[in-house]
């Protein structure tokens, strides 16, 4: 029988498309197609912007976030005041914000608070200190060092029902190195897994690689740049498609420079706007080879997308991306930037008849391993009680 519960899902901003916001839409999605929940409410610290609150047209789903005045600089020297009077607060634990909570807990429904968050993100810590925490999830949609975290947060996460990572190696790591039992690994789900599945890859004359990403230093996009170059210089016939919106506008000067001074614009397009999920299975069309350059992931996302789709990637050792390209990671998994370069160069000169067999194989693990349907079986079970 389909339970009928309110969740609250929290989620660190919603001000633009990335990685975290999608996963977060998606997820929400997902419980609502699958009766997990009834009704949604997402909250972000900020404001979520008009396009994220349009990109999904479901009324089951509020968005909220604090007043203005939380964002105010006399509130926030109130809230350090208060710290130096009661030094046992940890000083990244906001205490008015523990505040509104208390207030607010009554007023707000829910039988599940999700929290989508980084592992050296703490906004979610004065939320769910007011909540019952075997009742609480955690998904922590980027693994990195945990030094933002003090014995509260660790008290906080040991209680909670589950923290949810994206790979076994990620679980190791916590159950490790920080003695957290109740953790779990759960990958990302996708929208538009259908249509991703059905797209078929050709291999074609012009090798096109892409990036679909947010265009900030951590995805190291200027790797992708200088590979492809060096392709184009050993009389390659490569282009390169970079789509994302920009964190910054020094970064993506950057970028744009970068092409510049390596006379690439001719095969090497940069394009800092928007690509919503609909439009996503278009990007993916045109491109013959993914790359994942960051420096930090969570999955990410799109890379269980392109594999869905029968994409081949390559990619760093980050995120979940060595365990889930397993049986390919000799092909695809590289340490450095040269390692890489090998790696694409390989890839290109695959026959038509290799890249094809190749990019159903892709696919076919996807579906036995990763599809939208084994995820949600597993992430229903934390929902059980």
């Amino acid at each position: 029988m389909k339970r009928k519960d309110n969740i609250l899902i929290l989620t660190p901003h919603l001000n633009n498309i990335g990685g975290t916001e999608l996963e977060t839409l998606i997820t929400a999605k997902i419980f609502l197609k699958n009766g997990i929940a009834s009704n949604i409410d997402i909250f972000s610290p900020m404001m979520p912007s008009y396009f994220i609150k349009n990109l999904f047209n479901e009324d089951r789903i509020q968005f909220k976030y604090y007043p203005n005045f939380f964002h105010n600089r006399y509130f926030l020297k109130c809230d350090s005041v208060i710290k130096k009077m009661f030094k046992s607060i940890p000083r990244n634990f906001n205490l008015l914000q523990y505040f509104y909570w208390l207030i607010k807990k009554p007023f707000t429904k829910c039988n599940f608070v999700y929290v989508m968050c980084s592992t050296n993100q703490v906004y979610h810590y004065p939320i769910i200190a007011n909540y019952s925490l075997n009742k609480v999830i955690i998904k922590h949609t980027a693994v990195g060092e945990y030094n933002n975290w003090n014995m509260l947060f660790e008290k906080l996460l040991k209680k909670c029902k589950v923290i949810l990572v994206t790979s076994k190696k990620q679980k190791y790591d916590l159950v490790n190195k920080y003695k957290l039992q109740n953790v779990d690994f759960i990958d990302v789900f996708i929208e538009n897994e259908n249509q991703l599945n059905q797209i078929e890859i050709n291999r074609d004359e012009t090798f096109t690689f892409g990036m679909l990403c947010r265009i900030s230093e951590e995805k190291r996009i200027e790797d992708g740049i200088k590979m492809v170059k060096k392709l184009y210089d050993l009389d390659y016939n490569v282009k390169l498609k970079i789509n994302g919106i920009p964190k910054n506008d020094d970064y993506l000067n950057y970028l744009i420079n970068l092409i510049q001074e390596l006379k690439a614009e001719v095969y090497i397009t940069l394009e800092s706007t928007i690509v919503s999920p609909s439009k996503v299975t278009e990007f993916y069309k045109n491109i013959n080879a993914f790359l994942i350059t960051s420096n930090t992931e969570g999955g990410p996302n799109t890379g269980l997308e392109c594999m869905a789709a029968g994409i081949p990637i390559l990619s760093y050792d980050v995120g979940a991306m060595k365990e889930r390209l397993e049986p390919f990671k000799k092909l695809f998994i590289a340490d450095d930037l040269d390692s890489l370069l090998v790696n694409a160069e390989y890839l290109i000169n695959f026959t038509e008849d290799e890249y094809n067999k190749l990019s159903v194989s892709i696919k076919k693990h996807y579906m036995e391993v990763y599809n939208n349907d084994i995820k949600f079986e597993k992430i229903n079970s934390f929902f059980a009680n």
